[in-house]
């Protein structure tokens, strides 16, 4: 059965390891879920996106939580297959056999063999046309930067399994740099830190919001909440005031890591996107951009304006969907050639 056969002929897909979106052809951005389910022991679906996450804290050795992308790659071929089928049973209309383009984000470094992968898994869907575009490219894309243009645009892409910075330039990445110092191991160094200096056992709900309202690349002592945890001793339910500053070492660590990658962008662009970036400053999209003074502690290390885009999360599916609306466009840029291997 093809889920692909519908209404709609264009489809784009951001598939985070946190997060997957769907963006539908006249309807815009259709779903924003975890990229998620839960498995029976058969191997049936039992729950996806936020439902499972929820079911993740609580599964018992009857279920199989899992997260089918991990750092932009797909771990579990099967597992993303089965949650998509799910996603799009809403768009799915058998008496019509239209086959539609598929456009998906890839992370800029994405291997060709990973590539190849997302492309067999849409075509068993039903894809007739599975395009891939760099997360970077698409985000830039997405708040409006002149991605074709000769000039250079400095961008930094924070995601939770990945972080990428590079150049942009001539509707192409020019340069690139990757870390996984990203959202999924700043929730575990937060965690491990509450454990290990403080005795603190907390959930995943009480580290992400901790990530939200307390943590901070820059001192402030303004940022603090109590959250209740257990001890990690005694196993005793406890309460505590946790600030900014427990997390002190683990900022410092990871923005270590942000500084040196920004720095190898920088020494590896050519003399014209390297004026072109520091002119224009640097760009901050994806969901952990909006990380408390992360703009700022960049701006005070490079002397440079550093911007968090509008709607940081969405920027990379909302160029996709920009990019869906002038395919004929996109198919002439030095991107679309160079992706397509």
């Amino acid at each position: 059965m093809k889920f692909f056969r519908t209404f709609f002929r264009r489809f784009a897909f951001d598939l985070g390891s946190d997060a997957t979106r769907i963006w539908v052809e006249d309807q815009g951005v259709v779903l924003e879920e975890p990229t998620c389910l839960v498995l029976s022991q058969s191997g049936e679906v039992l729950a996806t996106g936020t439902e499972a996450v929820e079911i993740a804290g609580r599964q018992n050795r009857e279920v199989q939580v899992v997260w089918p992308i991990q750092a932009g790659g797909v771990v579990d071929e099967a597992a993303l297959l089965a949650l998509l089928k799910v996603w799009l049973r809403p768009y799915f209309k058998p008496s019509f056999l239209l086959q539609p383009t598929v456009l998906v984000a890839v992370p800029a470094e994405s291997t060709v063999a990973n590539r190849a992968l997302i492309r067999s898994i849409f075509e068993k869907l039903g894809a007739v046309e599975v395009i891939t575009i760099a997360q970077p490219l698409a985000a830039a894309i997405g708040i409006g930067v002149h991605t074709a243009d000769a000039t250079g645009s400095f961008y930094f892409h924070l995601g939770h399994g990945l972080v990428e910075a590079g150049v942009v330039s001539l509707g192409s990445i020019m340069v690139s740099h990757q870390s996984q110092l990203a959202g999924q191991l700043l929730a575990e160094q937060m965690r491990l830190q509450l454990q290990n200096e403080y005795d603190l056992l907390v959930d995943d709900a009480i580290v992400a919001k901790l990530k939200q309202k307390v943590f901070s690349f820059i001192p402030d002592s303004e940022r603090k909440i109590m959250v209740t945890g257990k001890s990690a001793e005694t196993q005793r339910p406890v309460e505590t005031e946790v600030t900014a500053a427990h997390f002190s070492p683990v900022a410092t660590l990871f923005l270590s890591e942000y500084v040196e990658l920004l720095y190898q962008v920088l020494q590896d662009s050519v003399p014209a996107l390297l004026v072109d970036s520091l002119d224009k400053g640097l760009l901050l999209s994806g969901g952990l951009a909006q990380l408390h003074g992360l703009d700022r502690a960049l701006a005070n290390e490079f002397k440079m304006p550093v911007s968090v885009v509008e709607d940081p999360a969405l920027a990379v599916i909302q160029g996709q969907g920009q990019v869906m609306n002038h395919l004929a466009e996109f198919r002439q840029s030095l991107s679309y050639h160079t992706e397509q291997v």
